[in-house]
């Protein structure tokens, strides 16, 4: 990354040995003042663009670790560990764990302790794990409305056999030469 420098710098340092160089050859007894003056202008200058860089810095690094937490996010559904989320930021795992902390308070995550007891992660609600749960909760529902249909259907089924067994004892006649002729006529 180029430092650039800033053009108010440039322009306060130049002022101020404009000023300087003026006083020393008009009034020297004031140069002292000048050059007092003009080391004001830059030293203020210098604050400011100090200023502007930590703030720069700042939002870069909110950047990162807001890109780097949606990425996170996305990939493990919602389940963040603050390791993870330093080194991938560039930040520092008290400051993940930091940012993690207000982002669950403000939007409904919780924290989760590890098996180990060692360290902590962090869930957040997402899209993905609510539409899992109502998949599931769906198919419970489905499955809780099927099973005494399928029980009544299978007790319906086996009724029907019986009666069909019935139906077809009660048709056959019983001596196969008594019967209806297929010409219509009557056997003796």
């Amino acid at each position: 990354m180029t430092q650039r420098i800033n053009p108010h710098i440039i322009l306060a340092i130049l002022s101020g040995a404009g000023v300087s160089c003026a006083l020393a050859f008009t009034s020297p007894q004031f140069a002292g003042a000048g050059l007092a003056f003009a080391g004001g202008i830059c030293g203020g200058a210098s604050i400011v663009e100090d200023a502007r860089r930590k703030s720069e810095k700042k939002k870069e690094a909110n950047d990162r670790v807001t890109t780097t937490f949606t990425a996170l996010y996305e990939t493990n559904r919602g389940l963040i560990d603050p390791i993870q989320l330093g080194c991938l930021a560039g930040i520092t795992t008290e400051q993940a764990h930091g940012f993690l902390t207000n982002l669950a308070e403000q939007t409904g995550g919780s924290k989760i302790h590890t098996k180990q007891g060692v360290g902590v992660a962090f869930v957040f609600p997402h899209t993905a794990a609510v539409l899992d749960e109502l998949t599931n909760n769906a198919q419970n529902w489905a499955q809780a409305q099927i099973g005494p249909l399928v029980a009544e259907r299978d007790s319906l089924a086996t009724q029907m056999r019986l009666l069909q067994l019935q139906q077809k004892a009660n048709l056959t006649p019983s001596d196969p030469q008594k019967g209806v002729d297929p010409w219509n006529k009557v056997n003796p």
